[in-house]
């Protein structure tokens, strides 16, 4: 799926300047009725291996990035933390 609505957004939503959203669907439109009279299949590159530990190593960064989160944001000093980085974000 991601590759396909990156095909998309490059071939046709960064191609074209819209003057309205009506213009837009449009060309997505004709996009989708070309791509369905020659249709091309997407194919696997990567191994099943490959993605398992890709996914393994995104999980163990989101891990690390709650803690990091828990550690700024409970503890006594909490609420000071919370104003300091509302501002900066």
């Amino acid at each position: 799926m991601e590759r396909f609505f990156a095909d998309l957004t490059s071939d046709v939503v960064r191609e074209g300047s819209f003057e309205s959203v009506r213009e837009l669907v449009a060309d997505i439109e004709k996009y989708l009725a070309d791509r369905d009279e020659q249709p091309k299949a997407y194919c696997w590159k990567a191994g099943r291996q490959a993605i398992l530990e890709k996914t393994k190593r995104a999980r163990q960064k989101l891990e690390k990035a709650k803690a990091c989160s828990y550690m700024l944001f409970s503890g006594p000093n909490a609420s000071t933390r919370s104003r300091i980085s509302g501002r900066i974000l």
